[in-house]
């Protein structure tokens, strides 16, 4: 059995806080995981939203699927929010946001914006 030097060890450490610490909201294997108190505080009582990359700003607005308004002004897609119980947070999948705008599909951080009134969340790419 192969036992790696201390000095791997502590990178295979420092990773995995690092994957601890992404924030409340991140990209990881082409899906927006977004934190539940984020979740429950703009799209409490819905299961699908509505998605919208305006590539001129580099910019993801999602709402939720009951806002007719930004569905009529802005073509969106609408997605699932998925459960992810183990990480007490919920999924977007971006495959197509990510492929079309071609965007780098490296799983980060991202920045971010909620828009309380408006129930919206932006997030910078």
């Amino acid at each position: 059995m192969f036992i790696p030097p201390n000095k791997y060890l502590d990178k295979l450490v420092e990773k995995k806080q690092q994957e601890k610490d992404l924030g409340k909201i991140f990209l990881k294997n082409n899906h927006l995981i977004i934190a539940n108190e984020i979740v429950e505080n703009l799209f409490s009582n819905v299961h699908h939203v509505y998605v919208s990359f305006k590539p001129d700003v580099k910019r993801l607005f999602i709402v939720p699927n009951t806002d007719e308004v930004f569905r009529k002004l802005h073509d969106p897609a609408q997605q699932m929010l998925k459960d992810l119980p183990q990480k007490n947070s919920k999924s977007i999948a971006l495959h197509e946001v990510l492929i079309d705008n071609d965007l780098a599909d490296i799983d980060r951080a991202l920045e971010y914006e909620i828009r309380e009134k408006k129930q919206m969340l932006v997030i910078q790419f």
